[in-house]
């Protein structure tokens, strides 16, 4: 009596063991996409807890402290582990044998072509499949009990759909979640910064007239390997920061065998640029002092976005996105204003090469973004009022009022050149170290311009010089850039003008440098 008690008890604590080592699956309830490849992903789902505990799938390449979990309001969370463990897993069946595992109890028909025309089709109820052995055990519609080898057949036959999940024994990375009470069940989310989901944007401008264009802008979502189907999906504009950008999370299974990219805060925050200032209120589901309700998402493509903080969100709808996919949705469409402009660059010492010195004009649209969000950078198509291409450009980044050009081709018809000479040379009143006293160096210049085009234009020139500004003509003025290559500071002349058709203008400046 007393081995059948401990038997039972065995047997109970067994099956309690089993219902609490089932792996409970939380599912992506929103996606938020940045372009550098990074997504905000939002995971939910009601799990059955046991013993204070419960098990869910471990984070996999989450970054640096962005994995938070959420229990709910009838518990609080006490400690989480994370390991790998031996889970029964569901898989989709795929072979014969799987098929068989996944349909015993069902009456089916095994059709082979085996020698034995006795054995080229057996029919009646699975009663076992031994995966080991590949034996079939089968009750036929005569009553007889069969076992013959899996092997002697080639396909199956069911009344209906026949089942195609089964259960299989796999070591999965795991994480036990244990609260610090006990409940029956918990309404579970967690948050995350991963890897793994990209958007790319790019546009079409159309000419409407001289003075108006149709800007639209579409997303190109690439998706990893993880699967995300009937999914909010936002894309996020903006150049915000990740400290962390490319570290895993300790927490993950990865953390001590995989390594993203080098080590070191510097390597990081020089690398990406990612916050989470942004998105952290997005776990109680706010943003600030507005409330955003995740559920409730009506936007449609080429309604306006929403503005948070120095970030912009464009909500996309709900979106499939099957693993290793690309997907493109449309996202906004809008009438944008722009005029013609035409550029000519003149940098440092150009001139000194060859005393004279021409570069390439190039002819430009100058969009103004009087559009409510901000543009992020991205390949554009223009295209002229009759449907025909004009260019393949590039947009800059262009906030809110402000605008960028579209560099459309090289304007060979309008040819600038730069001319400069010393003017003077005369003792200055600075004194070097070692007792003698610097040179002031004067240098005049001149810019020509001419349009034989059979239109005015609008041109803008700039030109860099090594020393101090003194003068320029036809409303030139003169503005310090700091260089790409150190901290040091150079001379920036800059002038916006006219120039009629079939003229020519000269732009007169002049500034000295010491020697």
């Amino acid at each position: 009596m007393k081995k059948l008690i401990l038997l039972l008890t065995a047997a109970i604590f067994s099956l309690q063991l089993t219902a609490q080592k089932k792996l409970q699956e939380l599912k992506p309830a929103r996606l938020g996409i940045f372009k550098n490849g990074t997504s905000f992903v939002k995971r939910e789902g009601l799990v059955t807890v046991t013993e204070k505990s419960f098990y869910i799938k471990a984070p996999e390449k989450v970054l640096m402290g962005t994995y938070w979990i959420f229990v709910g309001k009838d518990a609080t969370l006490n400690s989480v582990v994370v390991k790998t463990d031996t889970f029964k897993i569901s898989k989709n069946a795929k072979s014969l044998p799987q098929f068989l595992e996944a349909n015993i109890g069902q009456n089916i028909t095994l059709y082979g072509n085996a020698d034995n025309t006795e054995l080229r089709k057996l029919a009646g109820k699975l009663l076992q499949y031994d995966v080991s052995s590949e034996t079939i055990k089968l009750e036929t519609q005569t009553g007889k009990t069969v076992v013959v080898s899996s092997g002697e057949f080639d396909w199956l036959e069911t009344a209906g759909t026949p089942k195609d999940v089964i259960l299989t024994d796999d070591i999965v990375p795991i994480a036990k979640v244990k609260l610090n009470k006990e409940a029956a069940n918990a309404l579970v989310s967690t948050i995350s910064l991963e890897k793994g989901v990209q958007w790319y944007p790019s546009y079409l401008f159309t000419v409407i007239n001289d003075k108006e264009a149709r800007l639209e802008m579409k997303a190109t979502i690439v998706n990893g390997e993880t699967e995300y189907m009937n999914m909010p999906v936002d894309i996020i504009i903006g150049n915000p920061e990740m400290f962390y950008g490319q570290k895993l999370d300790p927490v993950c299974i990865e953390y001590l065998n995989e390594r993203l990219l080098g080590s070191g805060y510097a390597d990081n925050r020089n690398s990406n640029s990612i916050s989470l200032t942004n998105v952290a209120s997005q776990t109680t589901g706010t943003y600030g002092n507005e409330t955003y309700d995740w559920s409730n998402n009506t936007s449609e493509p080429g309604k306006e976005g929403q503005k948070l903080d120095d970030l912009y969100y464009y909500q996309l709808g709900v979106v499939d996105l099957e693993k290793y996919s690309r997907v493109i949705v449309p996202v906004m469409t809008a009438n944008v204003s722009y005029s013609e402009i035409y550029s000519a660059y003149f940098p440092l010492h150009s001139t000194e090469l060859e005393g004279a010195s021409s570069v390439q004009t190039y002819h430009s649209y100058l969009l103004n973004n009087n559009s409510s969000a901000p543009l992020t950078s991205g390949a554009v198509l223009v295209m002229n009022a009759a449907g025909q291409p004009l260019a393949q450009s590039q947009l800059s980044y262009t906030p809110v009022k402000s605008n960028s050009d579209l560099q459309l081709s090289k304007a060979i018809d309008v040819p600038v050149k730069n001319e400069e000479e010393e003017t003077g040379r005369e003792k200055s009143n600075i004194k070097y170290a070692n007792g003698t006293y610097a040179t002031k160096i004067t240098q005049s210049g001149t810019i020509q311009i001419k349009n034989y085009k059979d239109k005015k234009i609008t041109i803008r020139i700039t030109k860099r010089i090594d020393g101090v500004f003194v003068s320029a003509d036809n409303n030139g003025k003169s503005r310090k850039i700091k260089t790409r290559d150190d901290d040091d500071t150079v001379a920036e002349l800059y002038w916006q003008v006219e120039v009629a058709a079939g003229t020519k203008m000269q732009l007169q400046y002049s500034y000295f440098s010491l020697d």
